[in-house]
């Protein structure tokens, strides 16, 4: 990875050992940063130039947030979560919460 990319993270780094959040993006953000990184030569125009920066730093931060939302620590979460909702109360907060959702209509 470039010390760069390396450096921010850990600048960012919520424990000194690293949560992970930071294990998880670690691993994807080469990933993450090759698909953002179309060549780009100066346009002559301060703007547009800062404008192509800003749309491949948002690029990669897309990038990021999807895989962390879509990843296996969220969907493993989930599942659980879904499990202890459906042996606590079998599913009668989700009906009371449809219930009053259709009265809202």
């Amino acid at each position: 990875m470039d010390p760069s990319a390396l450096l921010f993270f850990e600048n960012f780094r919520s424990e000194p050992s690293g949560t992970w959040i930071d294990q998880h993006l670690l691993a994807v953000f080469p990933g993450a940063a090759s698909t953002a990184a179309w060549p780009v030569e100066p346009s002559g125009c301060p703007l547009m130039d800062v404008g192509s920066y800003l749309l491949r730093v948002l690029h990669v931060l897309a990038t990021l947030a999807e895989s962390l939302a879509n990843g296996e620590v969220i969907s493993t979460y989930f599942d659980e979560r879904m499990q202890e909702l459906e042996a606590e109360h079998d599913f009668q907060t989700a009906n009371i919460l449809d219930d009053k959702h259709a009265s809202l209509r």
